[in-house]
């Protein structure tokens, strides 16, 4: 879009998730464009304001989308080897437990 504003074009934009993670003046340039993102840092919920505070003390800056993303899939993680723990990690039951978490998540998503 940068590139685009450069080139004296003046087009509505349209397009995915992503953008927000790679444009780096994201919202000078993107005044108007429409897109879908999986993170919105504006977001009331308990968890997204706690992961954003909790990265801003961590790293000094806001999260962008794949630092959201990153987080989502460790905490997965995270609990599928939490809930395993009793069966000492056996492949096939954290598999399983993955898969579950996993369909879970999907669920509520849609």
């Amino acid at each position: 879009m940068t590139q685009s504003k450069e080139l004296g074009i003046n087009a509505q934009f349209m397009g995915g998730d992503g953008w927000d993670g790679i444009q780096t003046n994201f919202g000078k340039v993107a005044n108007g464009a429409i897109f879908a993102s999986q993170f919105a840092p504006d977001d009331p919920d308990q968890h997204v304001q706690k992961f954003i505070a909790e990265y801003k003390k961590e790293y000094k800056a806001d999260p962008i989308i794949f630092a959201a993303l990153g987080y989502d899939t460790g905490t997965i993680f995270r609990n599928c080897i939490e809930k395993c723990k009793r069966s000492f990690f056996k492949k096939m039951k954290l598999k399983m437990q993955l898969r579950t978490l996993l369909e879970q998540i999907l669920l509520q998503v849609h």
